[in-house]
């Protein structure tokens, strides 16, 4: 909420996992406590039914999750507070009564810095980003999504459309699509008016020729032509 009481975190997307059933038979959904907003805007999101951090972009874009529940290293008992100190994220267990600290791995500075590339209209850095995500993680969705969008701000919409045809992401295919038919209609505007214009030209020459046929003096002198004319 900003300081007016106004919901600013408004997507269409759900934020978090979608309800589960836990190992004692309960339905839970995420149960968000603390929120922390980095000078990039990327905001960090923490359920305490998980013990899950999500990290999203202003637009509400899921970039990665982590942690959970437990006694492992790593893991919480009562995660009950995130924050972030210069490159560091803080989280607290009042449980454990522990501050754990976490800094970003190659893999996440380098999605970080393709969605900041992004955004600042760095395509060719945002590309070389996203190339070194998907070498790290090949079957990450949100890598080849974004190359394929890439490939739509370079005109290279069937690259692109195909692409997203094989990771069955409709959504995007759709506005790849879009956006090659929009530029198709703009490209080739006065092509196809010159052809309607052709086509109408023909057809009023043909049907000239036409009524000065006998079989047209036969039609129109015809009582039933006569009747419906």
């Amino acid at each position: 909420l900003n300081s007016q009481g106004t919901d600013v975190l408004r997507f269409e997307d759900q934020f978090g996992d979608a309800e589960y059933v836990s190992p004692n038979g309960l339905l839970l959904n995420p149960y968000f406590i603390d929120v922390a907003i980095d000078q990039s805007g990327f905001y960090y999101l923490l359920d305490s039914q998980q013990g899950k951090i999500y990290v999203y972009t202003d637009q509400g874009k899921l970039l990665y999750a982590f942690g959970a529940n437990g006694s492992q290293k790593g893991t919480f008992y009562s995660a009950s507070s995130v924050e972030l100190v210069n490159d560091k994220l803080l989280v607290i267990d009042s449980s454990k009564n522990t501050l754990n600290v976490y800094k970003l791995t190659k893999f996440g500075n380098a999605v970080m810095n393709a969605v900041s590339a992004h955004n600042a209209g760095e395509y060719d850095r945002a590309r070389s980003y996203w190339k070194d995500v998907k070498d790290m993680c090949s079957h990450y969705p949100l890598a080849i999504i974004e190359l394929a969008n890439l490939d739509v701000i370079d005109g290279n919409y069937k690259a692109a459309m195909t692409t997203l045809k094989t990771i069955d992401a409709t959504e995007e295919y759709d506005e790849a699509f879009l956006a090659w038919r929009s530029d198709f209609l703009r490209s080739n505007m006065v092509v196809m008016i010159f052809a309607v214009v052709i086509i109408a030209v023909i057809v009023v020459f043909v049907v000239k020729i036409i009524k000065k046929t006998k079989l047209w003096t036969k039609i129109s002198t015809n009582k039933l032509y006569a009747e419906y004319t």
